[in-house]
């Protein structure tokens, strides 16, 4: 949520006439972070930060009250609020201010003092108020944090203690800030000089800075001389250099110490009269080599002004220098910074963090999976913390839908979910592990962090650490091995570890392990203990939600499967309400059967219902009483819920109290032929119908319209059935469907002996090249060795026989030795490609199967394409056939592979048929024969080409040819039956007829072909992502 732009002081001044506030120009983004995550914890829309010097006075002024016109008030961060409701705001803040402390009320428009209020009688409504006084580490309440919404609400206590972690987070970065800015404050003597000061490094000759001094016995100048101060300047600027803040030192051009202020005695640890008139570098021969050095023989060069900050070793001391050169002396004046490094390291600490709360709760509140957000965290836990290594480990449950585990029962496994960074040594930070078994099953069982800022110097201490974490710990030293750890905390360079268990509600998820070069501080340990909470608490909810959806995913397969498998309505409805009172865990689920629209009288009755044993069936009761009121809802399909009697009308009330139900929720439902009934459920006592509950039950009533409108289709397809067999048909279109099908069956037999034959062709010629495959590493090794024994024999006998001399020239053994590795290779890469292309034939050789499945649609047209290889290639004076091929980026469609393969064996065939005829593979032809094959997702109801396709839902295969093309009268024809436009005994005229079938039938989807003469022919195919119809 965006923050709304801040109001001028104007506006706030009309808003609040009693007051005068002041609206910071500028915000820190800090504050906003903190803002905008406050509203994540009470998932509310709006929050805000405001600071005041006080409390506006009334009758009379008490405690912490200030005169009106001294009032004052700045609104750091406002997320989601309007600036004319900064008054609003503003009050219900002093009412925290007043309190000192959290203040919560629930409901705003019950408040007399408040519900008369712009903003609450008026729009936007606000209801919910909650505001955290932000307190000074003195005790003083220097403002609120605070969070409004448009609906009552309530807070838990992890959200109350997140807000108070908030708070004290407001408070740092509001100290931090308040030095930050004292440092940066304009200094006096920042003036139109400045600009010129530090114009970069100048370059040095060697040793410039041992220039001798004046010979003791040379001849001494007067006294102003020698100063290099007028004597009217003199006491003028002695007395402001004393008062001044800075240390001061002034030199002459051969480095002689001038005059040094007080400030610079108390800074430097020396003593003036010790110090005047020496040399500067000889006085302090540290900063011979310093940057200090280097600048003031710059400045002295280039007459210019200088400014820098250089660390001093000596002293432990961060210097701020300025330099202001004169023509015959150097003035230099030092600032200590070192508190105000501290300030900025701690307010880069401050930001890091607020950027890493920011970071991490935009990872968890995102709708994506658990694993995506962890990573998302853990990664910028590893980023802003500057960490070596994260790690998540979570419970193992040995059922996926439970989210409570029982250390009672079976002992807890904690396995590695996510880490990033270094790898952890597997010893002491085991992938898996089981309680009291290592460190991090040690802190899983304590349920208590482990935090240890000096691992890499003492590690020894570690067993006195823990044991520091809970007196009744009772650590076991066996589970570690301390001089392992140290080991590796100094080979690594870790110096801060910390462990936190992951617990929500007192039950252990995990544990998060953060390590780094670095000592952790108290900020970031804060920072770190409420988001180990909330990554706790953002795991519990993936896991819940997880297992509702699994719990509904597995009602809703049953009551599909029971559809599927039945068209018997009492086993449908019988199982439904057992189904929905198990996991709903309610007294009572039954159907009730309503009369149709239009019959009477109404009619109102139970007809299947399961519920517990100690209560009395409703089975078989016909609720008369109650038909006038609930039938004509059930007929305009109005869902009934009732949370809690209390909230009932007194007919309801009057009805639900004798059976005992303090809760209920009817769901209507309605069938295409007029039939009406309803699921309800009901409870013996209040009871909340969440929204995930009500969606769940419609689905189900969903379900139970379609399984009754199914049994009523399958009545009225028996009865057509029937009425079919009895009608005569004419024998025309009898004669004619039967050569149709003739010639479909004929060919579907002729693919399928094909297929059949191409299985077993491939699996015939697969044992022979398995044996030969099997055989070739054996035959290489055996070469090898052979190859070995022949090498030792000519290194031991370098002089054989003169017999196996001529013998080892005959057989040429040197080319043996060379050729025969390269044999065998040939021979694995010929064994290899033999396989590949049994493995294209056993793909192709699924033409036979008849279920759908989600292929691959590359791998059926490469398939294809090596089937028809030994077409395409070039035989003699038939040119080679170039295929073109631009596949997009598709997923595994639902199809019947072996079919969606006819398909595309017929139309490249066709394809190749065209080329050929048309005389482009002749060597005459300048042109080269293509066949170019495109396929990309698209939108149904859009036109090939669009693209406006947000989500793709069909896939579209496209094959074109360069060859003659086809006339458009010819084009109205290409799918029926027996037509071809090819040659008498070339073509049966059912190829295309077929695959439009298998498109378009089988499928559901579309095929087409556009072509011109002269210009090629172009066929489209698309098909469903997904089958629709079918249950996969």
């Amino acid at each position: 949520m965006l923050a709304q732009p801040h109001p001028s002081r104007a506006l706030l001044e009309v808003a609040m006439p009693e007051a005068s506030c002041a609206f910071d120009e500028h915000p820190n983004e800090a504050f906003k972070d903190l803002a905008r995550l406050a509203t994540y914890i009470c998932q509310a829309p709006v929050a805000a930060i405001v600071f005041s010097n006080g409390m506006r006075s009334t009758a009379g002024q008490g405690l912490g009250e200030t005169a009106p016109g001294q009032y004052r008030c700045w609104i750091k961060a406002a997320l989601g609020i309007a600036p004319e409701q900064f008054g609003l705001c503003i009050d219900l803040c002093e009412i925290t201010l007043d309190r000192d402390r959290l203040t919560v009320i629930e409901d705003l428009s019950q408040q007399p003092q408040l519900s008369d209020r712009p903003f609450i009688d008026s729009y936007p409504h606000y209801r919910f108020y909650c505001g955290m006084p932000l307190v000074s580490p003195k005790g003083t309440t220097v403002g609120t944090l605070c969070v409004l919404d448009y609906k009552p609400r309530q807070l838990d206590l992890t959200q109350r203690k997140a807000l108070a972690t908030l708070s004290r987070q407001a408070t740092r970065s509001l100290r931090a800030l308040r030095d930050f800015g004292t440092y940066f404050q304009r200094s006096p003597w920042q003036d139109s000089r400045s600009q010129q000061h530090y114009l970069g490094a100048v370059p040095l000759a060697k040793n410039p800075y041992h220039l001798p001094l004046p010979a003791k016995t040379a001849a001494r100048s007067s006294p102003d001389e020698i100063s290099g101060f007028s004597q009217d300047e003199t006491p003028n600027r002695f007395s402001i250099l004393e008062t001044i803040t800075e240390a001061f030192f002034a030199v002459d051009r051969q480095w002689r110490i001038l005059y040094v202020n007080r400030r610079a005695e108390k800074l430097w640890n020396i003593r003036r009269n010790e110090v005047v008139d020496t040399h500067l570098w000889e006085t302090f021969p540290d900063l011979i080599e310093s940057v200090f050095a280097q600048e003031c023989h710059a400045a002295f060069e280039s007459q210019t002004c200088r400014h820098f900050e250089e660390y001093y070793e000596p002293l432990g001391i961060w210097l701020e220098v300025r330099l202001h050169p004169e023509p015959q002396r150097l003035s230099i004046y030092f600032r200590d910074v070192t508190q105000y490094k501290k300030n900025e390291t701690v307010l880069l600490e401050q930001s890091h963090l607020s950027t890493l709360v920011g970071c991490v709760s935009s990872a968890l509140a995102q709708s994506q999976t658990l694993d995506e957000s962890l990573d998302r965290s853990i990664q910028a836990l590893l980023t802003h913390l500057h960490a070596k290594t994260v790690g998540i480990w979570l419970v193992q449950a040995d059922d996926p839908d439970t989210t409570t585990f029982d250390c009672s029962e079976k002992p807890l496994t904690l396995v590695q979910h996510n880490r990033t960074g270094d790898p952890l040594p597997e010893d002491l930070f085991p992938t898996t592990t089981v309680l009291e078994e290592s460190l991090l099953g040690w802190v899983a069982d304590t349920r208590e962090p482990y935090i240890n800022n000096r691992l890499d110097r003492i590690g020894q201490d570690i067993l006195s650490d823990v044991a520091a974490t809970g007196p009744d710990a009772g650590f076991d030293p066996s589970i570690l091995d301390v001089q392992k750890l140290t080991a590796w905390a100094k080979d690594q360079n870790i110096q801060g570890l910390v462990l936190y268990p992951l617990i929500v509600e007192e039950r252990l998820l995990g544990a998060l392990l953060i390590c780094g070069c670095h000592p952790w501080t108290e900020d970031a340990v804060s920072v770190l203990d409420w988001l180990s909470s909330t990554i706790g608490l953002s795991v519990d909810r993936s896991w819940a939600r997880e297992a509702l959806v699994n719990r509904r995913k597995s009602l809703l397969f049953r009551l599909a499967g029971q559809i599927r498998n039945s068209l018997d309505l009492d086993t449908i409805l019988d199982t439904a309400v057992h189904e929905i009172r198990s996991l709903l865990q309610i007294d009572r689920c039954y159907y009730l059967w309503c009369s149709g629209q239009g019959e009477s009288p109404l009619t109102l009755a139970v007809t299947h219902e399961a519920c517990a044993k100690e209560i009395p069936s409703f089975l078989g009761e016909s609720f008369m009483s109650q038909a006038e009121r609930l039938v004509p809802k059930i007929w305009q399909l109005e869902t009934v819920q009732l949370n809690n009697l209390d909230q009932a009308d007194e007919e309801t009330r009057a009805f639900l109290e004798p059976l005992d139900v303090k809760a209920q929720l009817i769901l209507p439902l309605g069938t295409r032929s007029g039939q009406f009934g309803a699921i309800a459920c009901s409870h013996g006592s209040g009871r909340i119908w969440n929204d995930n509950e009500v969606e769940l039950l419609q689905a189900v009533v969903d379900q139970l319209a379609i399984a009754i409108d199914q049994a009523e289709l399958y009545a009225k397809t028996c009865a057509a059935a029937l009425a079919a067999q009895t009608q005569a048909r004419q024998l025309q279109e009898a004669m004619e469907h039967l050569k149709q099908t003739e010639a479909q069956l004929i060919q579907h037999e002729k693919m399928s002996s094909l297929g059949q034959m191409v299985a077993g062709i491939a699996h015939e010629i697969n044992n022979p090249v398995n044996f030969i495959t099997g055989n070739i590493s054996h035959a290489s090794t055996y070469v090898e060795d052979l190859l070995g024994l022949i090498d030792l024999y000519q290194r031991h006998i370098p002089n054989p026989p003169e017999e196996i001399e001529d013998e080892i020239e005959d057989i040429d053994l040197e080319f043996l030795e060379e050729d025969l590795p390269k044999l065998i290779d040939s021979m694995k890469m010929g064994a290899e490609r033999i396989r590949q292309i049994v493995v294209s034939l056993r793909n192709f050789s699924r033409l036979d199967e008849a279920d759908v499945k989600a292929v691959d649609i590359h791998e059926g047209i490469e398939s294809t394409l090596l089937i028809l290889h030994n077409r395409l290639k070039g035989k003699g004076e038939l040119a080679p056939i170039r295929v073109i091929k631009y596949y997009g980026d598709l997923p595994k469609v639902d199809c019947f592979p072996g079919l969606l393969n006819q398909v595309f064996m017929n139309i490249i065939a066709n394809a190749i048929d065209a080329v050929e005829d048309y005389g482009l593979r002749s060597p005459q032809s300048s042109e080269t024969p293509t066949i170019t094959i495109c396929t990309e997702k698209t939108c149904s109801g859009l036109t090939n080409g669009a693209k406006n396709c947000i989500t793709p839902d069909r896939v579209t295969i496209r094959i074109r040819d360069n060859g003659p093309g086809i006339k458009s009268e010819m084009l109205e024809k290409l799918f029926d039956p027996f037509f071809t436009t090819k040659s008498v005994g070339k073509g049966t005229g059912l190829g295309l007829s077929i695959g439009y079938q298998i498109i378009v039938e089988k499928h559901q989807g579309r095929i087409w072909c556009e072509s011109e003469v002269g210009t090629g022919t172009e066929f489209f195919m698309q098909i469903p992502l997904r089958q629709p119809d079918l249950d996969l």
